[in-house]
C-alpha cells in the first residue's frame, strides 16, 4: 500500500512508517474504522485522534489526553465519555465553552458522525464509522 517515500520531501522511510522521520508529513493512513476526532485546519496534514473506551479530556494541560495548543482553550477544557456504544461530550466550566453546531453544550451531549465541535477557537469534526448515528 505504501512506499515509505515521503510525499512531502521524497524522504525514503521504512515502509511500515506512518510519518516521514525527516519532516514529520503523514506518509500513510491506517484502515481505522471507529470514533475520531479529527482537527480541521488549513494545512493539507490532517490530525487524526482515535478515541478509546472510557473517559478522554481535551485541554492545553500535558495531562490530558488529547491535547490542543490553542491559547482559547482551557487547560482541562472537556471531556468525552466513550460508554457502550454511545458516545459524549461534556464542557469542564471552561472559559470559552465547547460549541456543537454553532450551539453551545450545556450538559453532557451524545455526538453523532459528522457534527462539528468547536473548543476555543480550534474546531474538530467527530466521525464513527461504528455507528448507525442520526446526523441532526
Amino acid at each position: 500500500m505504501s512506499t515509505g517515500i515521503c510525499p512531502s520531501c521524497n524522504h525514503q522511510n521504512r515502509s511500515d512508517s506512518k510519518f516521514c522521520t525527516q519532516c514529520g508529513h503523514k506518509i500513510r493512513d491506517d484502515d481505522f474504522f471507529g470514533p475520531r476526532l479529527s482537527v480541521l485546519t488549513q494545512e493539507q496534514n490532517k490530525i487524526v485522534f482515535h478515541l478509546k473506551k472510557g473517559h478522554s479530556t481535551i485541554g492545553r494541560d500535558i495531562e490530558n489526553s488529547i491535547v490542543i495548543n490553542d491559547d482559547k482553550i482551557s487547560k482541562f477544557h472537556a471531556i468525552i465519555i466513550y460508554e457502550d456504544d454511545s458516545i459524549w461530550i461534556k464542557d469542564l466550566e471552561s472559559k470559552n465553552g465547547v460549541f456543537i453546531g454553532g450551539k453551545k453544550v450545556q450538559d453532557k451531549t451524545e455526538l453523532y458522525s459528522g457534527c462539528l465541535i468547536k473548543l476555543g477557537s480550534t474546531m474538530f469534526k467527530f466521525e464513527n464509522d461504528t455507528s448507525n448515528s442520526i446526523n441532526n
